[in-house]
């Protein structure tokens, strides 16, 4: 029913009906009288925050007309100021649960009911592991110990305002996040989505960082001297042009050591498409430091954030990123003269110019000419390096 001029006595004399009523006070806007159809009354300010409709209980029956309009215009008053009454009630209501009744609400737990039954089942392998990469070492650090309705806009800002200096990492993060609350509302495990219309803070430019011949040497021989899986990553990438996660998640089934050849599945590539790279003497000789052993993964316990940050200080060059080493694959080929199809073929990248039927019949007859470019390509990297 509309907004009427509610009185006390008008209070007093109201009778319930088959159903729920809510009666808009005409003086405060947002109050409400609850008329249950049992008869119970109660009094709740309802309002708006992040575009969605919020409903912040003020008290039951008991509560006078004069007491309710008072904590109204309180409320009011709050929202005003940027600030979300009902969604604080609910983490103060949160904080006070017992610990063993709050198990199953505890961040962690449900981030990891997140990546076992939405992530690992819905998301290609590639984006599964980037996922698993944000929740695991930046989501759940931070907000270890809390319970996931605790999780508040600031905290979330706070997380990715901490990365605001990597604005590109710093947007990951955030698209998981959300991606992780948006989930969580779905499954009935929050009530409203605190994040809501919130947006990405940082915004991202193209980049076109090429490492220089004196750099590409000075990341080679400090990730030689490193000799770790991680430094063998970023070999990799220099010499194949690949995809990060592609590299980081190769699989020894994937490898034919005998033909010299890598044959990525489609699930694993960013366009669905099935993928093989040629592999040089110098990719081969990389991969004979990782033998096939108990695990499935060439490349075992790659720590992309700690070991990027050392290997920046052994190296001395500065402002690059592994991205970077595919964009300097990809020019070195062009200077090498190699047809910009084919440079596309090795990367596995559409343009405009490598799609439609024409790509269909000319993808089996670059597998020679992929070869030809990679292997003129280490060879220009190996007389870099002297």
């Amino acid at each position: 029913m509309g907004a009427i001029n509610l009185t006390t006595k008008g209070i007093e004399a109201l009778k319930p009906g088959a159903a729920r009523r809510e009666i808009a006070d005409v003086k405060v806007t947002g109050l409400f009288l609850v008329l249950q159809s049992t008869g119970a009354k109660s009094w709740a300010f309802r309002y708006r925050a992040a575009g969605q409709s919020r409903k912040l209980t003020l008290g039951n029956g008991s509560m006078g007309l004069a007491d309710a309009r008072k904590a109204a215009m309180e409320a009011a008053a709050q929202v005003a100021g940027g600030k979300d009454p009902a969604g604080d009630a609910a983490a103060a209501r949160e904080a006070r649960k017992p610990v063993a009744a709050a198990a199953a609400d505890a961040f962690e737990t449900v981030a990891r009911r997140f990546l076992a039954e939405h992530v690992d089942r819905k998301l290609s392998a590639n984006s599964a592991y980037r996922y698993r990469s944000y929740i695991e070492k930046v989501a759940i650090p931070a907000w270890s110990g809390r319970r996931f309705g605790t999780i508040m806009r600031a905290d979330v800002k706070a997380l990715v305002k901490a990365k605001a200096d990597t604005p590109i990492l710093a947007n990951r993060i955030f698209s998981t996040v959300s991606s992780l609350f948006s989930w969580a509302l779905e499954e009935e495990i929050i009530a409203t989505n605190p994040i809501a219309g919130m947006k990405k803070a940082n915004r991202e430019t193209s980049r076109d960082r090429v490492l220089t011949e004196a750099e590409l040497v000075k990341v080679w021989n400090a990730a030689v001297a490193t000799e770790t899986p991680y430094s063998a990553v970023v070999r990799m990438l220099l010499l194949t042009g690949q995809r990060r996660t592609e590299v980081a998640l190769m699989k020894h089934a994937e490898v034919d050591l005998a033909a010299s050849l890598w044959t990525l599945p489609k699930a694993r590539t960013k366009n669905k498409t099935a993928h093989t790279v040629p592999l040089s003497g110098m990719a081969l000789a990389v991969l004979a430091e990782f033998p096939k052993g108990k695990s499935p993964k060439v490349f075992t316990e790659v720590r992309f954030d700690v070991e990027k940050a050392r290997l920046d200080l052994a190296c001395g060059v500065t402002g690059w990123t592994l991205h970077d080493l595919r964009r300097t694959c990809a020019t070195g080929l062009q200077k090498l003269g190699v047809r910009l199809e084919v440079t596309e073929a090795v990367l596995n990248h559409k343009s405009g110019k490598s799609r439609g039927i024409v790509a269909v019949y000319q993808r089996g007859d670059f597998a020679d000419e992929k070869r030809e470019a990679l292997t003129a390509w280490a060879a220009k990297v190996s007389s870099l390096l002297g």
